[in-house]
């Protein structure tokens, strides 16, 4: 499920939540505010880490995880296993069961659902709840 969530492996989340938790506020909180509101709900995910948070982070102890073979495999396969269930399986499960087209299952069971999971795990809303 979380290779689903497309948030890097589960050994780079758990080292960003750390330091965000750890050194939040900073320049080393992987997710700061100060760098923005576009940086700390989604843009961490796709900009340079600040050197202050990569010195910090390369000091969080994350031993724990190492010794899961689940998190270890998908750390070893993040690339293709990312692609697979996060772009690939979403896009033609429309196109076969339903006869869509793959730009429909691209776009809207793709990108779509993956800015708006993205949304609900940073900010604990739901489109569904804000009558």
């Amino acid at each position: 499920m979380q290779t689903l969530s497309g948030q890097n492996t589960i050994i780079d989340w758990a080292l960003d939540h750390h330091t965000h938790h750890k050194f939040e506020g900073t320049n080393a909180d992987a997710v700061s505010i100060n760098r923005g509101f576009f940086f700390a709900h989604i843009g961490w995910l796709m900009m340079k880490r600040h050197p202050d948070c990569e010195e910090k982070r390369n000091k969080i102890d994350v031993k724990y995880l190492w010794s899961d073979p689940i998190v270890k495999f998908q750390y070893d396969y993040y690339i293709p296993l990312v692609l697979l269930i996060n772009v690939i399986i979403p896009t033609f499960i429309p196109y076969f069961l339903f006869g869509e087209t793959v730009t429909n299952g691209f776009f809207i069971c793709f990108m779509f659902r993956y800015i708006y999971t993205l949304e609900l795990a940073l900010s604990g809303k739901s489109l569904l709840n804000l009558y």
